[in-house]
């Protein structure tokens, strides 16, 4: 099975251009053990749309990210006012 996540990883996580899924954002929370949130940004007009990693977390999330189309950003909180 570890030759799975393996190939899994080479071939949808690691490379460039690809886009990341919702299992991959569960898998990185869950390695990191911290929460995550993401500020989607759609071209849309009004607000941001906000999703927390995992959904349930009880903490506030220690990652913020910013996704554009194709893109994510990491955000630090306090810098960008208005976002986070």
């Amino acid at each position: 099975r570890l030759w799975r996540m393996r190939e899994f990883c080479l071939r949808e996580v690691e490379p460039l251009e690809s886009e990341v899924e919702h299992s991959q954002i569960m898998a990185l929370t869950s390695a990191i053990g911290a929460g995550l949130r993401v500020a989607y940004l759609d071209r849309s007009d009004g607000p941001l749309n906000y999703h927390h990693f995992p959904e349930n977390a009880q903490a506030a999330p220690s990652v913020h990210l910013l996704y554009r189309p194709g893109h994510y950003d990491l955000l630090y909180p306090g810098r960008s006012p208005g976002l986070v």
